[in-house]
């Protein structure tokens, strides 16, 4: 059963290196995306979205803050795909989006697709208004 290999993919995941990190991420795109392309966006539309931290608000100074983005007619999106989420990784992303935002001038939605979501990052979301997509909400 696909959720079985998922289990046992959660054990590699510490290890997974950059490369394999953004296979990990498609495949959880792959694995969700009914539920996205339903709910929510085009998966096939979504794109990465850097944006240079020059004084250091987010990541170091003059590094770069990446977020996954759909835009489509006048509709932004920031996305952010995790095996498992949890509160410090939501108030993370959270907050790279409300950079994001600020420094391109726009407001957007914010989506997490997660396979797993601990409950309290689950009613944080909610608190914060970002939209949530686990395997078990398709």
């Amino acid at each position: 059963m696909l959720i079985n290999e998922i289990r046992v993919l959660k054990v590699a995941v510490g290890s997974i290196g950059d490369r394999e990190g953004k296979a990990f991420e498609k495949t959880i795109k792959e694995i969700l995306k009914e539920g996205v392309s339903k709910k929510f966006v085009d998966i096939e539309k979504i794109e990465k979205l850097r944006v240079k931290d020059e004084k250091g608000e987010i990541v170091l100074p003059n590094q770069k803050v990446e977020l996954d983005i759909f835009a489509s007619n006048g509709r932004n999106v920031l996305i952010e795909v995790k095996f498992h989420m949890t509160v410090d990784k939501l108030v993370n992303f959270y907050k790279k989006a409300q950079f994001i935002e600020k420094m391109k001038g726009f407001k957007a939605e914010k989506l997490v697709i997660a396979i797993e979501i601990d409950e309290n990052a689950l009613d944080l979301a909610e608190d914060l208004g970002i939209d949530v997509i686990t395997r078990q909400s398709q």
